[in-house]
């Protein structure tokens, strides 16, 4: 069972982003980690949902920073030769939005899910399940719940 959990403020905590964090090994995944919590943070603050929720995102990337700092302080040390550089890379872009749940308006039959989801732009360019057109001039597209990742739930969202 999926939970988000509250300090005496009403402070969200993205379970999942901070159990990714307790469980990173690697260099790659403190990136992501730390790529979604600026994604948080930016559309919180465009969202207006408020300053616990965008420090809640601050502490995420920075223990995530912390994280990182510390595989790379245990990792052994170069003893020396040709400096080989490795490609730039980008962080990962997030792609995060606000879903209030209810009957999708493509299928009636079926409940939408409700709450704040997430994925990396370049996961959900591969998992797109379908597209629509009836939904304004540039469509609408469209992921099963399986490859998006729920950071809260709706409830837990203010208001």
């Amino acid at each position: 069972m999926e939970t988000n959990s509250f300090n005496g403020t009403g402070l969200v905590k993205f379970d999942r982003a901070w159990q990714a964090l307790a469980e990173a090994q690697s260099a790659n995944e403190f990136r992501d980690i730390m790529a979604m919590a600026d994604s948080v943070k930016t559309f919180v603050k465009a969202q207006k949902l408020g300053v616990e929720m965008i420090n809640n995102a601050v502490e995420l990337k920075l223990r995530a920073e912390r994280g990182a700092g510390k595989l790379l302080q245990d990792m052994p040390k170069a003893q020396g030769g040709p400096v080989r550089l490795q490609p730039a890379t980008t962080p990962p872009l997030w792609l995060l939005f606000l879903h209030e749940g209810g009957k999708a308006k493509d299928n009636p039959q079926s409940d939408s899910p409700a709450g704040l989801f997430g994925n990396t732009l370049e996961n959900l360019q591969h998992l797109e399940n379908h597209q629509s057109d009836n939904w304004g001039r540039s469509g609408m597209v469209y992921w099963a719940i399986e490859s998006l990742r729920r950071l809260a739930a709706l409830e837990d969202m203010p208001s």
